[in-house]
């Protein structure tokens, strides 16, 4: 039973490092690549008639945006909004319950903002803003670049992955 739960562990590891951003740990870049999951399943769910990019619509301000965007533009984590660390601020998912402030996804709760944005990680650097998920911003999700480089290797650590998650899940079911 080892073999194979250490197995589909090494396949998740190897998924999430398939787009690791440069300088992120893995814990952050597990964060990201969950967000990206989460808002593909919630398309799949909706029967397929919104694309990603609808998923994370705004209008105005933002604050009608309920996408999953978890860095600011410069590329920085977002802090959680219940969290009052590295940031004390006053929005939370009490004080703004019908907001969105959930995990650590930039919003606009009171929409005062002139775009969505989050408190971040970064000890130095109170709030920045953010752009939404889109195929065409997938470039400004990692900006310092990816930790490996190329296009094609990430897309071949991705099939070899999957393929090592496949074979660890076959395996428990033989067993």
């Amino acid at each position: 039973l080892g073999v194979p739960l250490l197995l589909g562990l090494t396949g998740i590891i190897a998924l999430v490092l398939s787009d690791r951003c440069l300088g992120e740990s893995l814990t952050a870049s597990g964060v990201g690549y969950l967000a990206k999951l989460e808002t593909s399943f919630e398309v799949w769910l909706a029967g397929g008639n919104k694309t990603a990019d609808e998923a994370e619509a705004l209008s105005g301000t933002g604050q009608d945006y309920r996408g999953h965007q978890v860095r600011t533009r410069s590329g920085r984590s977002c802090q959680a909004w219940d969290d009052q660390y590295p940031h004390p601020h006053e929005e939370t998912s009490t004080s703004h319950p019908n907001s969105g402030l959930t995990e650590n996804y930039c919003r606009n709760p009171e929409g005062t903002a002139s775009w969505i944005f989050c408190y971040t990680s970064d000890e130095d650097v109170r709030w920045e803003y953010c752009d939404p998920i889109t195929s065409s911003s997938k470039s400004a999700t990692c900006p310092t670049g990816y930790a490996v480089e190329q296009a094609g290797n990430r897309k071949a650590l991705k099939i070899a992955a999957v393929m090592v998650i496949v074979v660890a899940c076959l395996w428990l079911v033989v067993l």
